[in-house]
């Protein structure tokens, strides 16, 4: 009760300490309750009674608490909704009930040592306690990490760090205690939620007194009131040397405190500055006021402001220092600057419109009017500003034209035929159009002219070309679209034919060498045999005849797969279900992926049309795609498989999470004898690439570096297939 009477009295106004004296109210009730339940003489029907009174403040402290963060943080929209008041404190008021009325949170108390202890009833209503009250402490935390980042003062930050470590320390400790330990059946230590709340209560008087929370003090004030000011502040000492700017200035022009502090004045002020040629600058008179300058930031740029000074003095009349505001007029000036732009653009686009233009007030001043009306009238711009609209027709137009001003200021609008007189006498007919609008009470005609035969026949001129446009803009769509579709045709006929013609060249190049090869390979091979069937006593020749054997073998399986690779052939086909000859393949390898933390995830659309092709052909792609992708996640990872039909084709995705495919090798993968394995032939994905093209298919591979690859695989369905 101490320390809330002492949070009232630093500002018994503030919504700020009020919020903080109810929350160490709701711990002074708590604290009650465990004095007297604690104590080895208080029966058990007291005991409850003072259990069911501590509740009061046990069930509604977090409410508080995040009342008071909601302050603290300035969330002043939150704040006005009348639903966060219903949440902070209308199921607690229902908790406190269903406690009181069916003991529903706490079943019951046991005798201790130390007194009495309570038992939580396994009830929703206590699950839904503990989940409140965590729910809100931690949204308390969230505001106040959020808060912390943004706040911009050093006392702030270190208001929220004390508030924030605080406030971990107690819930944790007591959660612990008062939470963890019953649930546990741990009675032997007292409960004491209410002491390490302590905690949480020491950290906001230790900020209350280290770093003025909850107090005002006129320093404080007017640090704050200044380090908050929008406008920029620079305060000179006697020498015209800048002493300290406030965040404004800093932000505005780029600079620390420390890179301006000392320095001269000059280096902020741009290059018009209050007279510079007097002996006394005028800002050491104190006579620049809303005067019109700029400073100079930084990196040079100048940003116009408006400047006031004024000197500070001492008690003898000497003068101390300077205090400079200004003001950052920079998005005034781009105001002003459209202004002018907009006013010259109207002004052309006024003098650009076709007959005449005007414009006069509800008391026939005319205030606006374009050139042609000048030259069509004969009158000069001081001339037309002395007379009144009706000046410029004859009389016999006149009161016809007198009506209609009048209908136009009453209805709105008007339109009408009429023969306007020029200063020379020369009468011109033109159809007249005007509509009227208010500004601030008082109403304006503006007016258009146009010659009517000229007006017929530019009407016509412009629907014709209105038509040719725009017959010729969707001819020029219609071109662009077929020249981009025929490009992209092109430059994928293109690849494919760059790649077949390499495929080819490489596959009867390879076909040669490997016939050359194969003959004395297999004359070598029989002839180890052969040795090793005589009665060789000598282990080691017997061993290098072993090994003679083993790699004619396997070199004999490079050939065969050489070969494979130059006839392109689509082999032995037949009615094959994807989904299960990719289910083969994954069968094979799939345990020997799980070793590596490689994890295989199949997404295959069921019931997708047979396709006729090599099972055992298809194996091998499988295959090589899944081994890639396995090598491409050194550290483990997924492989999803996904399969599903478009239009007539069959599309499988193999997509891994590995390393990626640099953009530049990416054109590459493909070529033959391409690789960035150390170990690699470079012949694998070229002879997939092979197959998959001899059935009329598609392959590419999409990647991006460190997010993984997805190679696809589209394959065409044929007619009859099911």
């Amino acid at each position: 009760m101490t320390l809330a009477g002492f949070a009232l009295y630093k500002n018994p106004r503030s919504p700020l300490n009020r919020t903080f004296a109810a929350f160490l109210a709701c711990l002074v009730l708590w604290s009650l309750e465990n004095i007297v339940t604690q104590s080895p003489d208080t029966p058990q029907d007291i005991a409850r009674l003072f259990d069911n009174i501590g509740s009061i403040g046990w069930i509604s402290f977090s409410g508080f608490y995040l009342w008071l963060i909601l302050i603290f943080t300035e969330k002043k929209k939150i704040l006005k909704t009348k639903i966060l008041y219903l949440l902070l404190f209308g199921l607690p008021l229902v908790l406190l009930y269903k406690n009181w009325a069916a003991h529903a949170i706490i079943k019951d108390l046991v005798r201790q040592p130390y007194g009495w202890s309570f038992i939580y009833a396994n009830s929703v209503w206590t699950y839904l306690y503990f989940s409140y009250y965590m729910a809100v402490i931690l949204i308390a935390l969230y505001l106040l990490v959020q808060y912390g980042k943004s706040a911009h003062e050093t006392n702030r930050k270190k208001q929220v760090a004390v508030m924030f470590f605080t406030t971990i320390a107690s819930l944790i400790l007591g959660t612990i205690n008062d939470v963890v330990l019953p649930e546990l059946n741990i009675h032997t230590i007292p409960p004491m939620g209410n002491i390490t709340a302590l905690i949480w209560a020491g950290g906001m008087i230790f900020a209350m007194e280290r770093y003025k929370l909850l107090v005002i003090t006129p320093t404080v004030a007017a640090d704050e009131i200044i380090s908050r000011m929008s406008d920029s502040l620079v305060l000179l000492d006697a020498k015209g040397n800048i002493a300290a700017a406030n965040n404004a200035t800093l932000r505005l022009l780029g600079y620390t405190q420390h890179e301006i502090a000392g320095e001269p004045i000059a280096l902020l002020l741009g290059e018009k500055t209050p007279d510079k040629t007097e002996k006394e600058p005028l800002l050491w008179k104190g006579l620049v006021k809303d005067y019109e300058t700029s400073y100079r930031t930084k990196t040079g740029a100048l940003v116009p402001v408006i400047l006031s000074c004024s000197v500070v003095r001492s008690s003898e009349g000497g003068t101390m220092g300077v205090v400079m505001v200004a003001h950052d007029i920079s998005e005034r000036k781009k105001t002003q600057d459209a202004v002018l732009k907009e006013k010259n653009i109207s002004a052309a686009i006024i003098n650009s419109l076709p007959g005449i233009f005007y414009l006069f007030d509800d008391k026939g001043n005319f205030l606006q009017w374009n050139k042609n009306f000048e030259t069509i009238t004969g009158y000069a711009k001081e001339e037309i500003r002395e007379m009144k609209p009706l000046d410029i027709f004859g009389e016999e137009d006149k009161q016809r034209i007198r009506d209609a001003i009048q209908q136009a200021f009453f209805k709105g609008k008007v339109s009408m035929e009429a023969d306007l007189m020029t200063k020379s006498g020369e009468k011109v007919s033109y159809l007249f159009s005007g509509e009227t609008f208010d500004i601030e009470g008082v109403q304006y005609l503006l007016g258009t002219g146009l010659d009517i035969n000229q007006r017929m026949k530019k009407e016509k001129e412009l629907e014709r070309i209105n038509m040719k446009l725009e017959g010729s803009e969707k001819a020029l769509v219609n071109i662009l679209s077929d020249l981009k579709y025929s490009h992209e045709e092109l430059q994928n006929t293109q690849a494919q034919l760059i790649q077949s013609a390499k495929l080819a060249s490489l596959g009867k190049l390879i076909a040669d060498i490997a016939h050359e090869i194969n003959n004395p390979l297999m004359i070598i091979l029989g002839r180890a045999q052969l040795s090793l069937m005589e009665d060789i006593t000598n282990e080691e020749l017997k061993n290098n005849l072993h090994i003679i054997m083993n790699q004619c073998d396997r070199a004999k399986g490079i050939i065969q797969r050489l070969l494979m690779f130059s006839k392109q052939t689509k082999g032995e086909v037949k009615n094959t279900d994807i989904n299960q000859c990719i289910e083969f393949t994954v069968q094979l390898i799939e345990h020997q992926f799980s070793l590596k933390n490689v994890k295989i995830i199949r997404q295959y659309e069921p019931l997708l049309p047979s396709l006729r092709i090599d099972e055992k052909r298809m194996h091998e792609i499988f295959l090589n795609l899944l081994n890639n992708a396995q090598e491409a996640m050194p550290n483990g990872g997924a492989i999803t498989i996904t399969t599903s039909s478009e239009k007539n084709t069959i599309r499988i995705d193999f997509k891994d999470a590995g390393v990626g495919i640099p953009k530049e090798n990416i054109a590459k993968i493909f070529d033959p004898f391409f690789t960035t394995k150390e170990k690699g032939t470079g012949l694998g994905l070229s002879i997939c690439y092979s197959i998959i093209k001899a059935y009329g298919g598609e392959m590419r591979h999409e990647s991006k570096p460190g997010e993984g690859t997805t190679a696809i695989i589209l394959l065409p369905i044929e007619e009859g297939t099911v």
